[in-house]
């Protein structure tokens, strides 16, 4: 009798055991799909701004395009961090004191859901009497390029043309934390 109790007793274990390692891994994949279906990659930006002046009064602000939402706002002296989740289009605005209004459209749509770092230099014109027009000057965009794999500059008809140099592009797959 006593021999029956204890196998009840270690079948009912055994139970517990199969259904709470089914759970974990229903968690597990419904998590997976979780985060792929959110958009777990993104793209880490890193400017490095050159100005007339190394005074910290450089306003930059990120647009969502779509939804022409401010998405960040910071004043910066001439470094510049974000993070950008991918499948958007953004406008990055830079506004400092004696240099015309400066834009970038980075747009990070990708056929891949991975981890990009962008590393660029902007050089902000001083004003002129050219640039005095009320209106902001365009360095050009950041697109993804499927041919080489990664991100790339495209300043077709940028006034600001020889203003942005892509220093540095590098993809790293996304890593699924538990």
């Amino acid at each position: 009798m006593l021999n029956q109790s204890v196998k009840k007793a270690h079948d009912k274990n055994n139970n517990l055991m199969k259904f709470k390692t089914t759970i974990l891994a229903l968690a597990i994949i419904s998590g997976a799909f979780s985060a792929h279906a959110q958009g777990s990659g993104k793209v880490t930006l890193k400017a490095e701004i050159e100005s007339a002046n190394e005074k910290r009064d450089l306003q930059i602000s990120v647009l969502d395009l779509a939804t022409k939402d401010l998405v960040q706002r910071d004043v910066v002296s001439n470094l510049y961090h974000c993070t950008l989740p991918l499948n958007q289009r953004y406008m990055l605005h830079f506004q400092k004191e004696g240099h015309p209004a400066t834009r970038l459209i980075i747009d990070t749509n990708t056929p891949m859901e991975m981890s990009y770092f962008l590393n660029i230099h902007l050089k902000l014109n001083n004003s002129g009497s050219e640039m005095e027009t009320g209106i902001s000057v365009s360095a050009g965009k950041i697109i993804f390029d499927e041919a080489k794999g990664n991100f790339d500059l495209a300043q077709d008809g940028a006034t600001g043309a020889r203003m942005l140099a892509l220093a540095y592009t590098s993809a790293a797959p996304v890593i699924a934390k538990f």
